[in-house]
């Protein structure tokens, strides 16, 4: 069961991305900023609620609307990213924000085993992973914001694809899909090792 309970949010997080991508092309990166981090929110509390009332369905339904809004969020703060330092140290901002990504998920297995081992508790951990989803939406709301008044500042025209079409994807070169691969793999070798890592380490220690 805890294998699918990680399984929903990974299949989730394959498929939003692409949903999220095309949303962002038609109605922009700020607003989709605040609507992904909300369906964080909800994934996250359903999540709890799950784990409160004992209930593994809308646990399952939780981490698979947290996977979606998660994933979706990682990939729009790079298009942030190019948008703010397309035209200086571009590369810096993407490794500071990676850097950033794995120190919160290393504070996360760090607070979740502090949670839990002060309380006893397996609900009171997702209800502190709520608190944190909050504050990361306060960070969100604000980000948002920002940019929109920075864009009405410059006056800068955001130009919005008007309809997405699946033939789309025979435009991008095939430099593109090699590097797509070579990330699926390199992700494929990390997060495999992670799937079992619990148990492995259980069995082991």
């Amino acid at each position: 069961q805890y294998g699918v309970i990680y399984s929903v949010g990974n299949v989730a997080s394959i498929l939003s991305p692409i949903f999220a991508g095309i949303f962002v092309d038609k109605f922009g990166i700020a607003i989709n900023f605040v609507f992904w981090g909300i369906i964080v929110l909800i994934g996250q509390f359903l999540c709890g609620i799950g784990a409160r009332a004992t209930d593994y369905a809308t646990l399952l339904i939780g981490r698979t609307i947290l996977g979606m809004g998660a994933e979706s969020l990682s990939m729009i703060v790079n298009l942030f990213a190019y948008k703010w330092f397309k035209k200086r140290e571009f590369g810096l901002a993407i490794g500071v924000g990676i850097s950033f990504n794995r120190i919160g998920a290393s504070l996360a297995s760090t607070v979740t085993a502090s949670v839990f081992e002060s309380t006893k508790s397996i609900p009171a951990t997702f209800w502190t992973g709520l608190y944190f989803a909050l504050g990361s939406f306060v960070f969100i709301s604000a980000c948002s914001l920002m940019d929109s008044m920075d864009d009405k500042r410059t006056k800068t025209v955001v130009q919005l694809k008007d309809e997405f079409k699946w033939a789309d994807f025979k435009s991008f070169s095939k430099l593109y899909w090699i590097l797509v691969i070579s990330n699926c793999l390199g992700y494929f070798l990390a997060w495999g090792f992670l799937t079992v890592a619990v148990d492995l380490m259980f069995e082991r220690f």
